[in-house]
């Protein structure tokens, strides 16, 4: 959950940016320079891209574990969208 609030609280910010283009150029670069101090550091970029790829990752991750076990169960389970079709 805290990558999705991490990724949040650069993309909202990045959204009112580029609002504030239609305003201003002028605004805009303070809002990206403003930006700038939290996500340019090397720490603020490296927080940044480990929640981006576990914001994705994860549930493709999960996605493949749990298919790779009703794959080994070798049974379908009753939430599967094949076996309940037939019934």
């Amino acid at each position: 959950m805290w990558s999705g609030v991490i990724v949040a609280f650069y993309v909202i910010p990045h959204v009112i940016n580029h609002a504030f283009g239609l305003i201003s150029y002028d605004v805009m670069e303070g809002m990206r320079l403003g930006m700038k101090v939290i996500w340019g550091p090397p720490i603020g970029e490296l927080v940044l891209l480990l929640a981006f790829l576990t914001h994705f990752l994860y549930p493709c991750l999960r996605c493949i574990a749990e298919a790779h076990s009703k794959c080994r169960s070798g049974k379908p389970s009753k939430s599967d969208s094949v076996y309940s079709s037939f019934q």
